[in-house]
């Protein structure tokens, strides 16, 4: 998966000099948690939701109708105050799962997306949810096995179950392959669908595979 193809792109952005004031208005407008802050079209830096906190309380950001005080107070600040400089990025050809590996270590929702220097996107948590979503065909019809391989024979038994499949002319939505409770196995779940999945279910016992789940 390829962060081209997920990213948010040409996101809503902010300047140093933007008030704290516009800065929520664009939050609730766009209904987004994070702008990339550019300088002359370079990025600069990130503003977030939770930076306006150090400014306000949160209960404050949320609320439907701002008291004029809190706006007041917001519109003496500046993005350049709050924002978070020099941030994480990533190019357009990344993969997903560098990225989500990058978030999560560093404890970061989104990541800026650049080419040859200049923005082209944003890519968010809700982003890579999406993607898992779609690599699993979640919400389509079809039917999920999940079953256990060996690990040290793993090439000839995807082979085998990429066989049954053709046997059967049952498609293949999805394969997807996570370590198991011990090195020596590894659980398979496959997403299926078309008439002769009950078959291919069948075959798979047939051939001395440990089916999990059937969904």
């Amino acid at each position: 998966m390829i962060v081209r193809y997920w990213m948010t792109e040409s996101p809503v952005t902010v300047t140093e000099k933007t008030s704290l004031d516009k800065l929520l208005d664009l939050i609730r407008k766009h209904h987004v948690r994070r702008f990339p802050v550019l300088v002359k079209d370079k990025l600069c830096g990130v503003v977030s939701v939770s930076d306006l906190y150090r400014v306000i309380s949160p209960r404050a950001v949320r609320a439907a109708d701002l008291p004029q005080k809190y706006r007041q107070k917001l519109s003496r600040h500046h993005v350049a105050q709050i924002m978070t400089l020099n941030p994480l990025v990533c190019k357009p050809n990344d993969h997903i799962e560098d990225v989500a590996f990058t978030m999560r270590k560093n404890k970061i929702g989104a990541l800026p997306v650049l080419k040859d220097g200049t923005l082209v996107g944003i890519i968010s948590e809700s982003d890579i949810l999406d993607a898992l979503i779609k690599i699993s065909a979640g919400g389509k019809s079809s039917k999920r096995i999940s079953l256990t391989i060996q690990a040290d024979k793993k090439t000839q038994e995807f082979y085998q179950i990429v066989h049954l499949c053709e046997k059967q002319k049952v498609d293949i939505l999805t394969l997807l392959t996570h370590p198991f409770e011990t090195d020596s196995m590894i659980l398979v779940t496959l997403r299926i669908c078309g008439k002769n999945a009950e078959k291919l279910v069948q075959d798979l016992w047939k051939s001395h595979h440990q089916i999990l789940s059937i969904e």
